[in-house]
């Protein structure tokens, strides 16, 4: 395991879904679910509501499925995405949370553009990402994202900004309403 992923499961989940305006019955779209680190937490957060997972692996889903089975959840839609569109409609979730994954894109603002034409007009996007400085085994700092940067990128597609918050020493996170 590397240390990257070794700190990403250091974050604590309900944390930061405590920083989250999410309601039980939201839909929230897990945008790059990976393994469904948050998927399940979101799940359980929501029993009247849906998460939809989203990545561009279908082993990562298949993972996401098994995690999903583990805890006998079934409030959860499991879809193959790429990365120019999400497979989700216009105005069909309450919320979009982007972990971890946005430095990773080839397109980090289109997949915003994705998040704003998908969250409804009262919904709200949530963004954790590593700090864009030298930090063992993390990528190298011109390939992280810089807080202000994605910020500003995010107002851009219209979202206004709401609140930050550090999540441990590698990462932050921004929670933005449309």
């Amino acid at each position: 395991m590397t240390t990257q992923t070794a700190d990403a499961k250091k974050i604590d989940t309900r944390r930061v879904i405590s920083w989250l305006p999410i309601q039980p019955y939201h839909h929230v779209a897990d945008i790059g679910c990976g393994g469904g680190y948050f998927t399940v937490p979101f799940a359980k957060q929501i029993p009247m509501g849906k998460v939809l997972a989203t990545d561009v692996s279908k082993d990562k889903l298949d993972a996401t499925r098994e995690s999903l089975e583990d805890a006998n959840l079934g409030n959860v839609d499991l879809l193959l995405s790429d990365e120019k569109k999400l497979p989700l409609e216009d105005d069909s979730v309450d919320g979009a949370f982007f972990s971890r994954i946005l430095h990773h894109a080839e397109d980090y603002k289109a997949l915003l553009k994705e998040a704003m034409r998908c969250v409804k007009k009262t919904g709200w996007l949530a963004v954790i990402e590593l700090h864009k400085k030298e930090m063992e085994g993390a990528h190298p700092v011109d390939e992280l994202l810089d807080e202000a940067e994605v910020r500003a990128a995010a107002e851009k597609q219209g979202f206004m900004f709401s609140r930050r918050h550090d999540v441990n020493e590698r990462y932050y996170v921004l929670v933005m309403r449309k």
